[in-house]
C-alpha cells in the first residue's frame, strides 16, 4: 500500500449463532486467517453439555473444540493459518488430541500470551495451526493486558457473567504475519469483537460468529464507520 494512502474498509459480516452451525455454511477455502478464543473450560460447578466451556469432561470440551477446528480447516485457503488462544492448561488436552487423531494440519506452533491484568490465568497459549508447512516459524511471547470486563447474559444459562477479551495486539500480530492485504479474517468465537475490529481497521474482510445476540449487537455498533 502506498505511503499515506487511505485504507479501504470493508463492512464486517457478523453471524449470530453457534460456530458449529454457522461454519459449515461458509464457502470452502474462502478464509486467509482465523483468530479464535473459545470459552475456557470451567472445571467446577454445574455441568451443562450444551454450554461452551461447561461440558461434562475436559475430553468432551476438547472434542467439541476440535469439531470447530475441523470446520476451520475446511474454510481456510491452502496456505491458511489458525491462531487459537486458549489457557495453558486446556492446550495440553488439545495438543494431545491432535497427536492421537493425526488431524490434517501440516504443522503446529506455539506462542505465549502473558495477561498482565489477570493474577491467576495470566499465562495463555496461542496454538498456531498451519495448513501448509512453515519452515521458519518462531514462537513469540506477547505481554499485554486483556480488555476490561464487560457483562452480558450467557446463552444457555441466562446468567449475567463477566467477560474479558484478548488484547488488540494478538489479532494485529496474526494479521501482519499471515494475512494478505484485503484478505479474509475469521473469528468463530467473536465475543465483543476484538479480532473483527482490528481486521476491519487494517483493511481486511472480517467475518465474525457469535452465539450471544447481545455481543453480536455490540460488535456491530463498534465496527460502524
Amino acid at each position: 500500500m502506498a505511503s499515506g494512502a487511505k485504507t479501504k474498509l470493508y463492512p464486517p459480516r457478523i453471524y449470530c449463532g453457534d460456530a458449529l452451525d454457522v461454519l459449515p455454511t461458509l464457502p470452502l477455502e474462502s478464509v486467509d486467517l482465523c483468530v479464535a478464543q473459545p470459552p475456557y473450560y470451567v472445571r467446577s460447578g454445574t455441568r451443562m453439555p450444551e454450554v461452551w466451556g461447561m461440558e461434562r469432561t475436559i475430553d468432551d470440551y476438547a472434542h467439541r473444540i476440535y469439531s470447530v477446528i475441523d470446520q476451520i480447516y475446511r474454510v481456510l485457503r491452502p496456505d491458511g493459518v489458525l491462531w487459537l488462544v486458549i489457557s495453558a492448561e486446556d492446550s495440553l488436552f488439545l495438543f494431545g488430541l491432535w497427536i492421537q487423531t493425526k488431524r490434517p494440519w501440516s504443522q503446529m506452533g506455539l506462542h505465549l500470551w502473558i495477561d498482565r491484568r489477570s493474577r491467576f490465568l495470566n499465562k495463555n497459549h496461542i496454538l498456531v495451526f498451519f495448513k501448509d508447512f512453515h519452515q521458519n516459524f518462531k514462537g513469540i511471547t506477547i505481554r499485554a493486558s486483556s480488555t476490561k470486563a464487560i457483562s452480558f447474559t450467557e446463552p444457555g444459562t441466562g446468567k449475567r457473567v463477566g467477560y474479558r477479551a484478548f488484547p488488540l495486539r494478538i489479532p494485529r500480530a496474526a494479521i501482519l504475519s499471515h494475512c494478505p492485504e484485503g484478505g479474509v479474517v475469521l473469528d468463530p468465537f467473536m465475543g465483543q469483537g476484538t479480532t473483527i475490529q482490528v481486521a476491519h481497521r487494517m483493511g481486511c474482510r472480517a467475518i465474525g460468529i457469535e452465539i450471544s445476540r447481545e455481543l453480536c449487537d455490540l460488535s456491530s455498533e463498534d465496527t460502524k464507520t
